[in-house]
């Protein structure tokens, strides 16, 4: 519940959009680990959560690439 909205807020967009890019992410992340959990014999909840915290991470790692770059031209 916390993880997607978290991922949200790194990308920095208004009230509406942060409340879009969260339900997606939830989405997605729900989709993803059931998948995983069905295809890797897996305890759904765990999927879901860990496949939420890798998309956080994703979004942070590229929020930090993208300042890196724009600090460095």
């Amino acid at each position: 519940m916390v993880i997607p909205v978290a991922t949200a807020l790194l990308l920095d967009l208004g009230f509406k959009k942060t409340l879009t890019s969260a339900v997606i992410s939830g989405v997605i992340s729900v989709l993803l680990g059931l998948t995983i959990s069905f295809y890797g014999d897996l305890a759904p909840g765990g999927s879901i959560i860990l496949t939420s915290l890798a998309l956080f991470l994703l979004v942070l790692m590229g929020k930090k690439i993208r300042v890196c770059f724009k600090q460095h031209p």
